[in-house]
């Protein structure tokens, strides 16, 4: 909090949030486990003094106690900017607070010194005396493909819009590639690191890869083709519901003309026979 403080002394202070709403995800606090509904959804609180309720069927749990060992008391570790919006406001009571996210975003700052929380996106446009990134490990660590790329991106604009010797405050380890980029002022440190892992891992733009989604017993024929037949690195098939799956390509960029050659005369076939034709995304921005 000192960082707020003196920030809000000088001028406006930013606080950028992960995500939005309240409680997003909460534990018993007696045994650790985590609240689930019957359907199996979590359970998520939505606002002070609210009822836990499921963000899958939307069940709300009025009595709510744990499956495991009858506690009440829930522990929230996923907070949202709500939840922390009100955690500051007890501890600064004395300086405006406002919250900017989702449909209720503000453009920009009113008069006086004031602490913004806002999610990604939703930050006023305005110049801060303090910079708090919080969440740093959950944004780095989500589970899909450019979390890493998509949090320098947001932070190196965010910093962007402090004032010369302003406060500023990284949730991560100081070794983290992210905060050494910060700290030198250079995205080239992140992205190479990036690049590097990228290369091990056989991603673009070291090689082509294709996400093959379609029927099941199509998708299965194809697969075992091409891992009988050709050079292609096959990944899959992989179940996405009851009739539909899907497989990872990969191949060498001295193949690439070949590979999506043979991917587009796939398509072609399947649509001269009448089939139901694969859906494929090509260097995918995710997976």
């Amino acid at each position: 909090m000192s960082q707020i403080k003196i920030g809000a002394s000088k001028g406006n202070v930013l606080v950028s949030v992960a995500e939005k709403g309240y409680g997003n995800l909460f534990l018993c606090s007696k045994c650790r486990n985590a609240a689930n509904c019957e359907c199996g959804g979590k359970l998520q609180i939505v606002g002070t003094g609210k009822v836990p309720r499921c963000y899958i069927c939307y069940k709300a749990h009025n009595d709510w106690r744990c499956n495991f060992c009858g506690g009440n008391l829930p522990y929230v570790i996923s907070k949202g900017i709500e939840r922390l919006a009100e955690e500051i406001g007890r501890a600064l009571p004395k300086i405006p607070l406002l919250v900017s996210s989702g449909t209720k975003q503000i453009r920009l700052m009113p008069k006086g010194n004031h602490i913004v929380l806002a999610t990604a996106g939703s930050e006023p446009q305005d110049l801060y005396a303090a910079v708090i990134l919080f969440d740093g490990e959950r944004i780095v660590n989500r589970p899909f493909l450019r979390s890493e790329e998509l949090a320098r991106h947001s932070w190196f604009s965010i910093l962007n819009r402090s004032l010369d010797l302003a406060e500023v405050f990284i949730s991560l380890p100081n070794k983290h590639p992210l905060t050494q980029s910060l700290l030198r002022s250079d995205s080239s440190y992140l992205v190479k690191q990036i690049l590097k892992e990228r290369k091990t891992a056989k991603l673009p733009p070291f090689f082509r890869m294709a996400v093959v989604t379609g029927i099941k017993k199509d998708i299965s024929k194809f697969s075992e083709n091409l891992k009988s037949a050709t050079t292609y690195e096959v990944n899959g098939p992989i179940d996405i519901d009851s009739s539909n799956s899907k497989i990872i390509i990969r191949a060498s960029l001295e193949e690439s003309s070949k590979f999506v050659d043979m991917l587009d005369d796939v398509v072609r076939l399947q649509g001269l026979k009448g089939k139901s034709v694969f859906q494929i995304r090509l260097d995918p921005f995710d997976l």
